[in-house]
């Protein structure tokens, strides 16, 4: 998905108008299912005015692919865990 998304936003220009205007929409037509327990993609890209131009995406396409892929790399909080530290007292 993330290849023909790429792909489309760095050829195609109808589909880069339906990108800012809806990405929710442009996500599904590159094939992506929403999940509904989960935040939707798509919101991250809302409010979008100005794209990157076709060639500038393009020629980033590895390290965009890199970065759509990969995730944020980031752990949850974790309340649960006892602190390794020594516990201050008063």
């Amino acid at each position: 998905m993330a290849d023909r998304l790429l792909e489309l936003l760095g050829t195609d220009d109808m589909f880069r108008q339906l990108f800012k205007s809806d990405p929710r929409q442009a996500l599904q037509k590159v094939g992506f299912i929403e999940s509904a327990s989960e935040g939707s993609p798509a919101d991250c890209f809302t409010g979008i005015q100005k794209l990157a131009s076709k060639a500038e995406i393009l020629g980033s396409r590895a390290e965009l692919r890199t970065m759509l892929t990969s995730g944020l790399m980031q752990s949850p909080i974790q309340l649960n865990v006892p602190s390794a530290s020594p516990r201050l007292r008063r």
